[in-house]
């Protein structure tokens, strides 16, 4: 259940307002009848929105080392 992790996003990351802003560009695409702009959009928007739950994630926990693929994010702040 992703439930939990939805609302962790919005309540303790601030994520609403880009999340809001990505959902509106897919709508625009997918009007503007672009499927490969709709398939990017959604595909970054997906994965962003995954990568910044596992860095809140492990900046929150006890975690161990981070995937190699956000090693360097993890000392960056966060993108909200």
């Amino acid at each position: 259940n992703i439930d939990r992790y939805i609302r962790l996003q919005i309540t303790q990351m601030d994520y609403r307002d880009r999340s809001q802003a990505e959902h509106q560009r897919l709508l625009d695409a997918c009007r503007q009848g672009d499927a490969q702009a709709a398939v990017e959009i959604l595909t970054h928007h997906i994965g962003e929105a995954a990568d910044q739950l596992v860095l809140y994630l492990l900046r929150t926990s006890q975690q161990p080392a981070p995937p190699p693929r956000l090693r360097s994010r993890l000392q960056a702040p966060l993108e909200v």
